[in-house]
This record gives C-alpha cells, sequence and structure tokens, in this order.
C-alpha cells in the first residue's frame, strides 16, 4: 500500500510540476467553455446542460490523453525501463495514473462548474455537481482502457496528433461540444454509436429531470470497456512474447 501511495504521489508531482501539461489539460478546457458555452447557455436549462458537456469533455480528455500519450511515450523513456525492474506490478502503476486523473479532472470540472455559476444563469446545486462529477470519473473507465491501447499502439512521435484527433472528433460528435440536436445532419445518426454521446448522458441526466441514465447506456460503456480491455490484453500479450 505504501508503494502505491508512493507512486501516486509520484505522478501529481510529475504533472503539477508541468506548468504547460496543467495549462492544457485544467484551463483549456475552461477557456473552451468560456468561449462556446457561455453565449449558448441563455437560459438556466442550456447553462446546466452546456456546464455537462463540457465536464464530460474535461474529464474524457484528461483521462483518455494522459494515459494514451503518457503510455506511449514511457515506453522508450529511461524512467519506465527503470519501473520495470522494481517489484511494482503493472495493474499498480495504471491504477495510481488513475487517481491522479481523477484528481486532475474533479479540478478541471470545479474550474467548470465555477465559470458556469459566475458567468451563466446556472442553477445547478453542489450537491447536483458532486453527483455528476461522480458519474464522470466512474463513467470514465472505459476511456482509460481506450488510452492504453492508442498508447501501446503508437510510437511517440505519432501518439500526440493521433490522441488530439480521436479526442476532438469523438467530443464533437459525441454532443459534447454542441448538443446532438443542432450538430450537422451528416453526424446525428453516428452520435448515438458513440461512447461520448453516452458518457454525456450521464452529465446531462444531473442538468434536467427529462433525461435519465438508461440501461443501454451503461452497457454500451461496460461493453466499450470491456473491447479496449481485450485489445490491451492482446496488445500485453504480444509485447510479453516479443520481448
Amino acid at each position: 500500500m505504501r508503494q502505491f501511495i508512493s507512486h501516486i504521489q509520484s505522478q501529481l508531482r510529475i504533472c503539477f510540476r508541468d506548468p504547460a501539461y496543467m495549462f492544457t489539460s485544467i484551463l483549456l478546457p475552461t477557456g473552451l467553455y468560456w468561449f462556446f458555452a457561455v453565449p449558448e447557455s441563455k437560459s438556466a436549462f442550456a447553462a446546466k446542460f452546456m456546464t455537462g458537456s463540457f465536464a464530460a469533455f474535461a474529464f474524457f480528455g484528461i483521462i483518455f490523453l494522459q494515459y494514451s500519450i503518457n503510455t506511449s511515450q514511457e515506453k522508450e523513456s529511461a524512467w519506465s525501463l527503470y519501473l520495470k525492474t522494481l517489484p511494482i506490478p503493472q495493474w499498480m502503476q495504471i491504477f495510481s495514473r488513475l487517481f491522479t486523473s481523477l484528481v486532475l479532472g474533479s479540478f478541471a470540472c470545479f474550474l467548470i462548474y465555477g465559470a458556469s455559476l459566475l458567468l451563466t444563469p446556472s442553477d445547478l446545486s453542489f450537491a447536483s455537481f458532486l453527483k455528476m462529477v461522480i458519474y464522470l470519473m466512474i463513467g470514465g473507465l472505459p476511456f482509460l482502457m481506450m488510452g492504453l491501447v492508442i498508447g501501446q499502439a503508437f510510437k511517440p512521435r505519432a501518439v500526440v496528433p493521433v490522441s488530439n484527433f480521436f479526442h476532438l472528433m469523438l467530443s464533437f460528435a459525441g454532443g459534447l461540444w454542441k448538443p446532438p440536436e443542432i450538430l450537422p445532419k451528416a453526424l446525428q445518426p453516428i452520435t448515438p454509436w458513440l461512447p461520448t454521446y453516452h458518457y454525456g448522458v450521464l452529465a446531462w441526466s444531473v442538468s434536467s429531470e427529462e433525461i435519465q441514465i438508461e440501461g443501454k447506456n451503461i452497457l454500451y460503456l461496460i461493453a466499450f470497456g470491456l473491447i479496449m480491455a481485450g485489445l490491451y490484453y492482446l496488445q500485453s500479450r504480444k509485447q510479453a512474447i516479443a520481448d
């Protein structure tokens, strides 16, 4: 347990000592919310809906990008090679990074929530906001696995543009920037098949009684996570054979 806590502390230090990472991971989603969501938040319902959308966008980005980019970069780093010589199980490294992602994701959501209270007519209570954050924490686990798969599949030079492409494409097409109803007509039939749409429902359900979490939303995220976990297992077996 002491090793696990020490690994979490080292991951948090690495993140908080990197101003560029902190800006892009935590402050950038709030800036995008300010530019794109605040002008559209003309009513309490719209304000709460957009708060949920960009909170999901921020959480998804932090979990997915941290796992995809860091996993790829660490494959060739001296630090990663050093960790392999220590008696630290792989699950400890994965879940310590998950804890770091949850801390950073929650921080980004708090900034978006604060901006919504200051700049929009949102009446989202703090208790409802915490409920939303918990939903996003649990629902973000499939994107952890997706990040691991992308990180294993691509080299460090290619993983940044590839990860950003998936992040932005899935966020926009999944309705995290604009409500699914006003997306381009060519995208609307695709949106319900994207994991980010079902992830967004978790946040939107807190903003309105008319939007409810259904069994298909949960089952879709679970199925997506299991598929990604299976792919990561196959990648790990292949890498172990190669080593």
